[in-house]
């Protein structure tokens, strides 16, 4: 086992139209969808299609949601094992609107992934100690994030961070801390450090200043832009692989799901932000979340093609 995953399982209930509503609009869907989602669960099973060596940890409840949930996780070559299921707790939720163009808003309803407490981790110790490097994300109680980073930390393990959602960025700064790579969209790097990625100087001002909080590496995800890693020694912009943009709301957890299993091959720094880059750039061309994540023949090919 080279990746531990701990995060948030929901089950995402998504509509597509031809533009979001505004305030007190009522709209015709094209379609809808009911399917896997969270961003644990989403990296997981990005990171499993990609024939990652994975462990992942989440909860859900035990009603048909959560079971529609392991049974999806499941199909997509995840092993559960590590998903507890709750009696008498919701599954989480995620209520998601997608327009034509591929933008997106979100809604979230935690359920089951709010029963975590800090002492819960202890559990995983093992596990953790294992890994390569362990991913984290924002949908699942603070204190636990934070046992697991420390937990980490201690073992001499690497901690990526995907910090959304971002909420109250100043109780954020401890799990910051404890994290040696963090990966933020345009917006979560926004609400974090004050600075509004609007080209590729002021994302790096953005990066420069979280890599004040700790971390040793900062990648911005720049949507159609691209991305931007920047550590202490260098800087470095990723142009965007063309593709058709679909659905991005797999975009980012594919992004990082692809870094993760780069990052536990021992690929270079650059490699695994490239390799992350065709992953999240074959993910937006599909509907979806676990269901848009790519195979690793799949980046293979897209890496080739654009050498």
């Amino acid at each position: 086992m080279k990746i531990f995953i701990f995060g948030s399982v929901n089950v995402d209930v998504s509509a597509r139209m031809a533009a979001l509503p505004r305030p007190g609009q009522t709209l015709n869907a094209s379609g809808y969808g009911i399917g896997l989602g969270g961003k644990g669960a989403n990296q997981a099973v990005a990171a499993a299609k990609l024939g990652g060596d994975i462990r992942f940890v989440g909860a859900v409840g035990n009603d048909a949601f959560g079971q529609l949930a392991v049974k999806e996780m499941q199909q997509f070559g995840l092993n559960t094992a590590g998903v507890k299921m709750i009696d008498g707790v919701d599954t989480g939720i995620a209520i998601i609107q997608v327009e034509e163009a591929g933008q997106n808003t979100i809604v979230v309803c935690a359920g089951a992934n709010a029963n975590w407490a800090a002492s819960d981790i202890d559990a995983y110790a093992s596990d953790i100690a294992k890994a390569k490097i362990t991913l984290l994300q924002r949908e699942v109680p603070h204190e636990a994030n934070l046992a697991v980073a420390k937990a980490v930390k201690a073992a001499g393990g690497t901690v990526l961070l995907d910090p959304a959602p971002v909420g109250d960025a100043s109780r954020m700064a401890d799990l910051i801390s404890l994290s040696e790579i963090i990966s933020p969209n345009e917006t979560e790097a926004a609400e974090i450090t004050g600075i509004e990625p609007t080209d590729i100087a002021s994302a790096e001002a953005a990066a420069r200043k979280l890599l004040e909080r700790g971390p040793k590496i900062v990648i911005v995800k720049l949507g159609g832009r691209g991305s931007l890693l920047v550590t202490a020694d260098e800087v470095k912009h990723f142009e965007p692989f063309k593709v058709k943009v679909v659905d991005t709301v797999a975009a980012g957890d594919s992004f990082n799901g692809g870094f993760a299993v780069a990052y536990s091959q021992g690929q270079s720094l650059h490699d695994c932000v490239r390799f992350a880059s065709a992953s999240g750039a074959i993910a937006v061309t599909r509907v979806g979340a676990g269901s848009a994540a790519p195979t690793a023949h799949e980046v293979a090919q897209l890496l080739q093609n654009n050498q």
